[in-house]
C-alpha cells in the first residue's frame, strides 16, 4: 500500500511539473514570434504608416512615418496578451489581445484603442 502511494505521489509531481513547463514554452514561443520589425501599411497607397521593432531584450520602438516621430518602452507577453509600457512616464501598460496568422507574418492586435494589423518585415536573402 505504501509503495502504491509513493508511485501515485511521484506521478502527480511529474504531471504538475510537466504541465507547468508547457505553459511557459507556449508563452516563450509567442514571445519569440514578436521579435523583429513589423509595420502597418496604408490600404490605399501601400505606404508604411508605422514601424514597430520588438527587441529580444524586452524593449520596443514605434516609429510614425507621417510625423517622423517615435516612442519607445518595454514589452512582454503574459497570459496570452501583449503588454506595452511606454517610457514617457506611463505606469499602466497598454494591454492588447493578439492573433498570429499567415505563417506568423501577420499579427492582429486589439484593445481599448481599437484594432491594428501588423505585417512582418521580410529580411532580404
Amino acid at each position: 500500500m505504501r509503495k502504491h502511494r509513493i508511485i501515485i505521489g511521484l506521478t502527480l509531481i511529474l504531471l504538475i511539473v510537466g504541465l507547468t513547463g508547457c505553459t511557459d514554452n507556449n508563452l516563450s514561443a509567442d514571445r519569440a514570434k514578436f521579435i523583429g520589425t513589423w509595420y502597418i501599411q496604408d490600404a490605399a497607397t501601400h505606404g508604411i504608416l508605422w514601424t514597430f521593432i520588438f527587441l529580444e531584450n524586452g524593449s520596443f520602438i514605434e516609429f510614425e512615418h507621417g510625423y517622423n516621430s517615435y516612442v519607445n518602452g518595454t514589452w512582454n507577453v503574459k497570459g496570452g496578451r501583449l503588454l506595452e509600457l511606454y517610457s514617457r512616464n506611463d505606469t499602466t501598460p497598454m494591454i492588447l489581445n493578439y492573433v498570429f496568422s499567415n505563417n506568423d507574418t501577420v499579427i492582429t492586435l486589439n484593445g481599448d484603442t481599437g484594432n491594428m494589423v501588423l505585417l512582418k518585415q521580410e529580411i532580404p536573402k
